[in-house]
């Protein structure tokens, strides 16, 4: 799909989510979790253009969307909902949104729904319990690369949904590891 610059990210969305078949992923009267990251403080804004007044994918299929985000493991400014939700107000066009605020792991990131996958690395994971129990979920992410948007980005899914338990399950076995004999094969050392 082409785009320009002189296209607003609201018709980039709207022409996207044309071109798909919303009504398997957004049922009527559903709850539809819309999966945004809400960036950081000092972040270009956000806006929530699939929830635009009038012109939103999800409420011309009848859907309630609301927008949503999952705490982070780090220290800053989404490590707990309060403060999650004081970033979010900055960083996304409320003016443009339709749509409520919702952190989909509670408070402190602890509220998840487990489910058992089976991964290689990843028995279980533990996603944000408002995700979870959502009638349908969008995942609308902003490509770096593009600023274009991207549905169904595996980085804004896999980890922007797991509550704080599943980013950490899903980091746990992440390091590095030197193997001297495979250096030393490779004519390195």
């Amino acid at each position: 799909m082409r785009s320009s610059a002189k296209e607003n990210l609201l018709s980039k969305v709207v022409r996207l989510a044309d071109m798909l078949d919303l009504k398997q992923i957004v049922p009527p009267r559903g709850l539809v979790a819309i999966k945004l990251h809400f960036g950081e403080k000092g972040t270009p804004p956000i806006s929530g253009p699939p929830c635009s007044p009038d012109r939103g994918p999800c409420q011309s299929l009848g859907a309630f969307p609301f927008l949503t985000d999952a705490n982070t493991l780090y220290v800053g400014t989404r490590a707990d909902s309060v403060s999650h939700l004081h970033t979010a107000v900055e960083t996304v066009s409320l003016s443009v949104v339709n749509a409520p605020l919702i952190i989909a792991d509670g408070l402190r990131g602890a509220s998840y729904a487990a489910f058992k996958i089976q991964q290689e690395v990843v028995k279980t994971a533990y996603v944000g319990k408002e995700i979870a129990e959502a009638d349908g979920l969008i995942s609308l992410a902003i490509s770096k690369a593009t600023s274009f948007p991207v549905l169904g980005h595996p980085q804004d899914l896999g980890m922007g949904c797991a509550s704080r338990r599943g980013k950490m399950v899903q980091h746990a076995d992440v390091s590095p590891k030197i193997t001297r004999k495979k250096a030393w094969d490779a004519g390195v050392c």
